[in-house]
């Protein structure tokens, strides 16, 4: 009599006689094996979990998982605009909440935030001297991230801004007497107000991969007091301080406007590819200048080009723009450089979504082209030069596949235009 290798099921050869109690000791074995089975495969996957949402997934009949049943995120963000407050005689086993009960760092509050900002959020900062290198490291969304000091009485060694989205420091004065004082790499937009750096640092400021205003700024015994590097877009408004070393310093195709009066130091320019104030006579007055944003929500049929009014105007020198229509008409000829973003909500999945600027309600020049895999927010920008005669026109269209709707704001929807030559 033979045995089975896993299970040892007695298997009677030619010459044996069979025996029932050999069949049914099999079944027995049997039954407890696949029972066994059973039992492990309900206590790993529970059939209230199969299919269901953050359970074990089933697949549809193309071999895709259905959208319901996709894995929930566990990316955090905010629901409402959030206030951190800190100062040197709190905690940071504290909420942070309230002025009551603030953190004792800054860094802990910059930790405490989600990774993704849809509404402003506020860091408080009480006077004082934190002893710390404050980084701001991949804050993304639609809001922004203020880091808001006491004018000339907050100390930090220094400053970072990496790979965020809008951030604003006011009133922080940093300490630090080697690198940077004040650093923003791969930011999209970072406004520096009412910041000091006099202890000798290397660099005041310095922004690469971005653009950042400097504004009021304290800038004293530095090598480089406003560096702008890596294809950055910087303008220093405004500025004070001496005993630096270069005024501007810049590198790689990066620009710097500047305006009002400016810090002195011991050069005025530096760096290779620097161009400052690229329109040549070192003046903002006197060049065609739009700045708009959208102040409610617009709908996009689908299926047409939908002209996107940006009716809130920031700045519209010699007057070319016209926000109820949102038709800018060149006063002057000459090449513009055209920037615009467009912030659609809820876009629907596999539909196609673009942005265009159009000429003279005839040309157009394509900027953007989307086509998301899933419904979510989607964001379409985009930059063309074009040179424009005297009365020409330009507006800024969006296409739809499915029909959608633009979220305001200047975070948001914008468009930008400037002669540069």
């Amino acid at each position: 009599m033979r045995t089975t290798n896993n299970l040892g099921l007695r298997k009677p050869e030619g010459t044996d006689i069979v025996d029932i109690a050999d069949l049914n000791g099999n079944m027995d074995t049997l039954d407890s094996a696949v029972k066994s089975l059973q039992d492990q495969t309900a206590a790993s996957v529970p059939l209230t979990q199969k299919g269901a949402a953050n359970g074990v997934a089933t697949l549809d009949a193309s071999a895709k998982l259905p959208a319901g049943q996709l894995p929930a995120t566990a990316v955090t963000t905010t629901s409402s605009t959030l206030t951190y407050y800190v100062s040197t005689s709190g905690s940071d086993s504290n909420s942070g909440l309230t002025s009551s009960a603030p953190f004792k760092t800054i860094q802990k509050a910059i930790n405490s935030l989600p990774l993704v900002i849809n509404n402003d959020v506020t860091i408080s900062i009480a006077a004082g001297t934190y002893n710390e290198d404050v980084s701001i490291y991949g804050i993304i969304g639609k809001g922004q991230l203020s880091l808001l000091g006491v004018d000339a009485s907050t100390f930090v060694k220094s400053v970072t801004s990496v790979r965020s989205h809008y951030v604003y420091i006011f009133g922080l004065t940093a300490t630090t007497t080697s690198g940077v004082a004040f650093y923003s790499a791969g930011t999209s937009y970072t406004l520096f107000s009412n910041c000091r750096t006099t202890a000798g640092a290397n660099d005041g400021f310095n922004v690469a991969f971005g653009r950042a205003i400097i504004y009021n700024c304290v800038i004293s015994n530095v090598v480089s007091a406003a560096v702008s590097a890596n294809n950055s877009t910087i303008t220093v408004d405004t500025c004070s301080g001496t005993g630096n070393g270069y005024v501007l310093y810049g590198d790689n195709s990066s620009v710097i406007y500047t305006k009002g009066t400016l810090h002195s130091g011991a050069g005025m320019y530096g760096g290779p590819s620097l161009s400052v104030n690229p329109w040549g006579d070192n003046t903002t007055s006197s060049r065609p200048l739009v700045w708009a944003n959208r102040s409610s929500i617009q709908s996009i049929s689908a299926g047409v080009w939908t002209r996107v009014v940006n009716d809130v105007v920031i700045g519209n020198q010699l007057n070319g723009y016209n926000p109820p229509t949102g038709v800018f008409t060149s006063p002057q000829s000459g090449w513009y450089r055209i920037s615009a973003q467009i912030y659609l909500l809820g876009a629907p999945s596999n539909s196609q979504y673009m942005i265009r600027c159009l000429q003279n309600s005839s040309v157009g020049y394509h900027m953007d082209l989307r086509i998301p895999p899933f419904s979510f927010d989607t964001i379409l920008n985009g930059e063309v030069m074009l040179y424009l005669g005297f009365g020409d026109t330009l507006e800024i269209q969006a296409y739809a596949g499915s029909a959608v709707n633009v979220q305001p704001g200047g975070d948001a929807t914008r468009l930008e235009i400037i002669r540069i030559a």
